[in-house]
């Protein structure tokens, strides 16, 4: 990072230093206009503890945990989750219950080894939304069929049914009086 500094290229992320996380960031330091060589590199990092989960916690209203890759492999539940996001190569949506969902999400360092993972706990409110509305759906509709039932069979007596016992009753006339037309 140090060694090379280029103008095109800042360099952020994270590093797992004696098992604590560090946040960073680099720049090359040029001229204000940007060009030219650089003349040595900016570098700001801030270990990443308790405050700043906090303060992510605060800002988001969410109920977010973390975990140290310590901790993971010292957890059974956690190591099998953590085996499983690293197959699969994404996060990992479980079901906590019927009135939560939780997310778990591999946090990896700028050589893409993971260093650590979040879990984020959310209400299930948009599904539970969606079964009330489901459900109301699924009423009205049931209303609207049963309205609709009588209103077709008044239709179907109207333009259908009273049509074929007019044409039944001509031919019932025709038959006892023998005469085609009137």
């Amino acid at each position: 990072i140090i060694e090379n500094p280029t103008v095109d290229k800042d360099i952020h992320g994270l590093l797992n230093v004696n098992n604590e996380i560090i946040l960073f960031a680099a720049h090359a330091i040029v001229k204000s206009d940007g060009k030219g060589p650089a003349r040595g590199m900016v570098f700001m990092a801030t270990y990443f503890r308790q405050a700043q989960m906090n303060n992510i916690k605060k800002r988001t209203k969410l109920n977010i945990d973390f975990f140290t890759i310590q901790q993971i492999f010292k957890d059974k539940d956690l190591r099998l989750r953590f085996l499983k996001m690293e197959k699969i190569k994404t996060f990992l949506i479980e079901r906590y219950n019927s009135e939560s969902i939780s997310t778990y999400s591999l946090l990896k360092d700028i050589n893409e080894s993971p260093i650590g993972a979040f879990k984020i706990t959310t209400p299930r409110s948009i599904y539970k939304s969606a079964e009330i509305t489901l459900r109301n759906f699924s009423i009205i509709f049931a209303i609207s069929g049963l309205a609709f039932i009588p209103l077709l069979f008044y239709i179907l007596n109207i333009f259908v049914i009273r049509r074929l016992e007019k044409i039944n009753d001509d031919i019932a006339t025709i038959a006892t009086t023998r005469q085609f037309y009137p």
